[in-house]
């Protein structure tokens, strides 16, 4: 399976360790807690090395636009697939980057703050109209 050689943090610049968490393969780089996954049955990197902030954000950043493109889905009555790519296209266009570079996986930390920015209040708006609120761990809860 192994095939690159190497692959460097982009905040120290050190060489990052072929490793696993979790029984995961991923690139870490222990002097920054930067990692990133790699592509199925591959040694290849999913995107540049995250530190703790930008996976945060990341995952907040998924949060949000999932709840946005599952209820497109639900509402246009088209597959999942046709609405995240909308949803994808749409966000492109807002962040003003290329589409086919346009997935949270390779968003930095300004880009994965500005997509919460954009997101958050057509959440707020979906929740409201199902009388759910997020508690402080993200889950829908009744109002």
């Amino acid at each position: 399976m192994r095939k690159i050689n190497y692959v460097f943090c982009q905040y120290c610049k050190n060489k990052a360790q072929f490793s696993f968490i979790h029984d995961r393969p991923v690139w870490i780089c222990h002097a920054c807690d930067a990692w990133i996954g790699v592509h199925v049955n591959t040694d290849k990197p999913l995107a540049e090395l995250a530190n703790r902030e930008l996976r945060d954000l990341k995952k907040k950043a998924h949060f949000y636009f999932g709840i946005l493109w599952h209820e497109k889905a639900k509402k246009d009555g088209c597959t999942q697939d046709k609405a995240k790519e909308s949803a994808y296209k749409w966000l492109a266009g807002k962040l003003k980057v290329d589409h086919g570079k346009c997935r949270i996986e390779y968003f930095d930390t300004e880009q994965c703050k500005l997509t919460i920015n954009l997101c958050k209040p057509h959440v707020d708006k979906i929740l409201a109209k199902k009388k759910l609120f997020l508690a402080v761990d993200n889950t829908p809860k009744l109002k």
